[in-house]
């Protein structure tokens, strides 16, 4: 653990030394990444976000289920789902009763717990530079996917290009301009009755399968911003 700490200082001091062009500077990611922040700040820009409750205490989870009455709701990491050095991943999960009856367990640590969105598809918007792409991905065409699409092998899911309308699309980017990123990979449900909701931002979120599948310039135009550098901001 000392060591772990002393070569992770070292890094981190190294990291601030010079003027490079980053996409994405570490600590505007880091900043990025924090859930809390993300929602507060993408519902003061305008999109609209899922009711949510973070916490560790149970009393407060069982009011904010009772408060939704017949409405269902998630549980999501404020991390990744994947779990360190293990091949098991704690993904996205509608809280059932028996989820209900063991909830004294978040003591021990805290979770999101959100209304639940229904989906008419899920859309992924990557930000690149001044370019956005935007990508639907239909989940709710297998029944493994509908409440987390990373549940299967994503190249088996049908994904098609999407138009944002141009008040959502300036909304995204506001918020990527907010935290100082260059790069950015939202997630949004477009639900049946036609509404866009943000559920969260990966900074550094990964889109080459959605290049494959959809055949959208993201690897050209990630170059294109390298190239040009800090030029164009």
């Amino acid at each position: 653990m000392f060591a772990e700490q002393e070569l992770k200082s070292a890094l981190a001091g190294m990291l601030q030394l010079g003027d490079a062009f980053w996409i994405n500077h570490p600590d505007r990611n880091r900043r990025a990444s924090l859930k809390a922040l993300q929602l507060e700040v993408a519902r003061r820009i305008g999109l609209e976000v899922p009711r949510t409750l973070i916490t560790n205490d149970p009393a407060q989870v069982r009011d904010f289920v009772a408060a939704l009455g017949c409405r269902q709701v998630v549980y999501k990491t404020l991390h990744s789902p994947f779990l360190p050095d293990s091949p098991l991943a704690c993904f996205t999960s509608i809280l059932s009763a028996e989820h209900l009856d063991k909830l004294d367990l978040i003591r021990h640590t805290a979770g999101i717990f959100q209304e639940y969105v229904p989906k008419r598809f899920e859309i992924r918007v990557t930000i690149i530079g001044h370019r956005v792409f935007a990508t639907e991905i239909h989940s709710q065409e297998v029944e493994d996917t509908r409440i987390d699409w990373r549940r299967a092998d994503t190249h088996k899911l049908r994904h098609s290009p999407h138009e944002l309308p141009d008040d959502i699309e300036a909304r995204c980017r506001t918020l990527t301009a907010e935290f100082g990123l260059i790069y950015a990979a939202m997630d949004l449900i477009f639900t049946p009755d036609g509404r866009y909701v943000f559920l969260e931002n990966n900074p550094a979120g990964q889109y080459g399968w959605i290049e494959d599948l959809t055949g959208a310039p993201m690897t050209s135009s990630l170059a294109e911003v390298l190239i040009a550098g800090g030029a164009l901001w």
